[in-house]
């Protein structure tokens, strides 16, 4: 996901949005300045990638204005992607700002208007969230609470995985929900690869929770620069496990996961389950912006 971007001339900031957390200013300001270091002997305009901590930075210059442009993404996002918006952003930054650029102008109020080609591109560098859990635990019904669509009545197994395009306010993100039947168990790792986010969802019984951990083990191993989160469904039931039980057996504690209690057939829960990606998982000022004004009109 693309999470802050920034446009520079002659070495000043003309242009900055930032939509989730990225690198701290303290950690961001020497690499930007080296950045500026290294790239003005430069005659040829580039495009280049580094990896900074645990995100990826692409950078981009022209020459001709003085000018480096800078997309902050997890390390999540492929190459291809990012460098077509990036490719994307300068182009329609030289052909709308041609004038103020040759006047020399650092006046960031100048180029405001390269806010609608930002917001084009990061909406093309949506994050994935992707939903794991063996069968019938409710990843297809907590889909459909976060759509806000009818909740199902019986169980019906998803195949293979199903794709939605959610948004909330005007925050993006690609919903997968995998198939949880143990016969679709070789694409598992296929699915989860890339995704941004990876929430399990258990049905909070022992046994499950327990081969859950399956899950665990497969996300560390396929997606390492995923967070990962843990819905326990159906704490409705009597035999429903604890949060804390739940926490200890997948060795909550140990990674940093964190488990959240919820009834997904109850439309009123929809709160709770926005809350796991924009609180904790997904770390976006956006999306928690979207969320708490969610909760002001329906008066939560």
């Amino acid at each position: 996901m693309l999470r802050k971007v920034l446009i520079f001339k002659d070495k000043v900031t003309i242009y900055e949005k930032e939509y989730g957390k990225s690198l701290p200013a303290e950690t961001l300001h020497p690499v930007i300045e080296s950045l500026k270091d290294y790239l003005r002997n430069f005659v040829v305009d580039v495009l280049e990638f580094m990896q900074v901590i645990n995100f990826k930075i692409c950078y981009a210059t022209n020459v001709e204005f003085g000018l480096i442009f800078l997309l902050i993404c997890d390390p999540t996002d492929r190459d291809e992607p990012v460098q077509e918006e990036m490719k994307f952003i300068r182009h329609n930054f030289l052909e709308k700002f041609r004038n103020p650029l040759t006047q020399g102008s650092t006046d960031s109020a100048a180029y405001k208007d390269i806010e609608k080609d930002v917001t084009t591109s990061k909406s093309e560098l949506r994050p994935k969230i992707s939903l794991v859990g063996f069968s019938g635990v409710g990843k297809t019904t907590i889909t459909k609470l976060i759509k806000e669509e009818e909740l199902p009545t019986r169980h019906i197994p998803t195949i293979t995985g199903y794709i939605s395009e959610i948004a909330i306010g005007d925050f993006e993100m690609y919903l997968w929900d995998l198939a949880g039947q143990v016969r679709y168990a070789e694409v598992w790792a296929q699915f989860m690869r890339g995704s941004d986010v990876i929430i399990l969802i258990v049905d909070s019984t022992e046994h499950n929770v327990y081969e859950s951990r399956f899950f665990t083990e497969l996300c560390r191993k396929e997606a390492p620069y995923a967070r990962l989160a843990v819905i326990a469904n159906k704490q409705d039931l009597t035999e429903a496990m604890s949060v804390e039980q739940i926490s200890d057996i997948l060795d909550c504690g140990v990674y940093g996961y964190k488990v959240t209690p919820l009834v997904a057939i109850d439309v009123n829960q929809r709160i709770y389950a926005l809350r796991v990606m924009a609180e904790r998982q997904l770390q976006m000022r956006k999306l928690l912006q979207n969320f708490n004004r969610w909760k002001i009109e329906r008066g939560h």
